[in-house]
């Protein structure tokens, strides 16, 4: 992160000054009353440091540590005691939320300073959302328990000068402080290294080739997405029977057709492929309505092999065009890779003709369907498909 040149000097002062602890006990007991009251506001900030590590204190001034704060998106807030009814005025304090005291306090122990945020984490980590949005500050608490003494900071002055020396510490807490410094001796970059940093490759990037997802090996948290998101979509790109439509072909005429009043199962069904389609070929809207299709006169038709799976899908659609008389159009097809080049649209594709007769082929046509009208349907060039 970008500091200015005399924040960086006085952060690197402050680390090469030998630590003197104070009270630590008393320090947790102060983060509590933080903890309960949800603020943590400057003068107690300052209580604190010389509780912990003075050389906070006297190495910087107020300013350099509420401009770290802001660099660190911990900003100060005005806080005041909420008034009675009949108050027309408050006294103003400035004081960091308790996430964002959390937040900076931990990035000066990653620093290298002798702060000790954990008592107030663990009051603060089981408030944070169990789902949805949060802040970077929150972010840092959910974070700090598997992170902490693991990390790298670096701080870089500004404006960035060329460096002429690197210079190494090793500090009592086990910190490595690598400072690069200009021909005069100012700092212009710090790095700072935990004592449980571990070096990591950086993850690659990886396209499945079963179910196209694009993931990052390497990266806990993108495996794991891969892995959830890979056996939802395997459902669909290599299907099995489908319960449903087993069901449905034991006692429908037409168990394949689905309209707008079509139970919810085959709505879903016909969504879900939509979805797929529109991944793959990058179409600009999904083809079929979620939850309900809403036009009355849209025909979808879930393709399915004989034993119940489900492995393609094709929607028709009545156009009233402008410049040609109304017609049917086929909108789009889908057909899961396994089942590609089967015949799973060429067997239906004469009973679609008589149904909806000399139908429309509504683009944009991808060079595969360009292919399968052309050995369908000889004498239709695929080139007069709209679009």
């Amino acid at each position: 992160m970008d500091v200015s040149a005399p924040l960086l000097a006085a952060i690197v002062q402050a680390l090469e000054t030998p630590a003197r602890n104070r009270s630590p006990s008393t320090a947790r007991t102060l983060l509590a009353k933080v903890a309960q009251e949800g603020y943590l506001e400057t003068w107690r900030f300052e209580d604190y440091l010389l509780l912990t590590d003075p050389r906070l204190v006297e190495g910087l001034v107020a300013s350099d540590l509420e401009a770290l704060a802001a660099v660190a998106d911990s900003p100060l807030r005005n806080t005041a005691l909420r008034p009675n009814a009949r108050s027309l005025g408050v006294v103003y304090t400035e004081a960091w939320a308790a996430d964002d005291a959390a937040s900076l306090l931990i990035l000066l122990e990653s620093l290298g300073f002798d702060i000790d945020p954990s008592p107030l984490v663990e009051v603060l980590l089981p408030r944070l959302p169990k789902r949805g949005p949060i802040t970077s500050s929150q972010l840092d608490i959910f974070w700090y328990g598997r992170t902490r003494r693991k990390g790298k900071v670096g701080l870089w002055a500004e404006p960035r000068l060329a460096h002429c020396e690197v210079r190494e510490r090793i500090l009592p807490n086990g910190y490595k402080v690598e400072t690069w410094v200009t021909r005069d001796g100012a700092p212009t970059h710090c790095e700072v290294t935990g004592p449980g940093y571990r070096h990591r490759k950086p993850p690659v990037k990886t396209v499945c080739g079963d179910c196209g997802l694009t993931w990052y090996r390497g990266d806990p948290d993108s495996s794991a997405a891969h892995r959830r998101d890979h056996r939802k979509r395997m459902v669909y790109l290599d299907p099995a029977p489908d319960p449903n439509m087993v069901a449905a072909m034991a006692v429908e005429a037409d168990p394949e057709r689905v309209t707008s009043r079509s139970p919810q199962w085959k709505q879903d069904a016909l969504d879900e492929r939509a979805r797929l389609f529109r991944q793959e070929t990058r179409y600009s809207f999904v083809g079929w309505g979620a939850r309900y299709e809403k036009d009355h006169t849209a025909r979808g038709f879930l393709m399915t092999r004989t034993d119940g799976a489900i492995v393609g899908c094709v929607v028709f659609r009545w156009r009233d065009y402008s410049d040609a008389p109304a017609a049917w159009a086929l909108q789009w097809v889908w057909v899961c890779p396994t089942a590609r080049r089967s015949g799973v649209l060429a067997s239906r594709w004469a009973a679609f003709r008589v149904e909806f007769g000399d139908f429309h082929i509504e683009g944009p046509v991808s060079p595969d369907m360009q292919a399968f009208l052309a050995a369908v349907e000889p004498g239709r060039h695929a080139l007069e498909a709209e679009g």
